[in-house]
């Protein structure tokens, strides 16, 4: 059963999203990840299509939203199990022995504020509730600062639980997390 707090997980799609797809990534989306992903590299870290798949086989959630069939989004996450690098993902796996670390959410610039984010979110929370995660738990930059991701996490109920400088004192992250219940 959902917590009353998950109400915006029923939150009603445009009437566009009856033509949305949401499945595991393939090979042929890789040209379309990278773009978006550059599209929002000030929020993110580059990537190369070998770094790409290399995420890719670590993920325990990777999904694309089709729409019209162009992807119009990812999202890549990991579990407390993954071979993964990244700085924030470290810390949370320090920290804690059942989580889903959703490393990158990325909506194209057209198809943003239609509820593909909230669908995507209601994916990854079910999928970590199915598998009997303990916490879903991202980074969000706060300098500089990304508005749009902190109201929308905020929404989700996620909380800082942390924050640290990134790239010799350039960026600074908020370490988030939320109870998957």
């Amino acid at each position: 059963m959902l917590a009353s707090t998950d109400r915006c997980l029923f939150r009603p799609l445009k009437c566009w999203a009856k033509q949305m797809q949401i499945r595991d990534i393939t090979n042929s989306d890789h040209p379309a990840i990278l773009r978006l992903n550059e599209d929002s590299v000030n929020f993110l870290s580059p990537l190369t299509t070998i770094k790409l798949n290399a995420l890719i086989n670590q993920a325990i959630f990777h999904k694309v939203v089709i729409i019209d069939e162009i992807v119009a989004a990812f999202i890549l996450a990991f579990d407390q199990n993954a071979d993964y690098d990244s700085q924030n993902y470290l810390w949370f796996k320090d920290r804690y022995t059942s989580f889903v670390y959703i490393d990158r959410i990325v909506v194209s610039s057209e198809h943003r504020r239609k509820g593909i984010a909230d669908t995507i979110y209601r994916e990854i929370i079910i999928f970590a509730r199915t598998n009997d995660y303990d916490y879903l738990t991202c980074e969000i930059d706060i300098i500089p600062p990304n508005p749009g991701s902190i109201k929308f996490h905020e929404k989700y109920n996620f909380v800082e639980v942390g924050t640290h400088w990134l790239y010799k004192g350039e960026k600074q992250v908020s370490l988030r997390e939320r109870k998957v219940m």
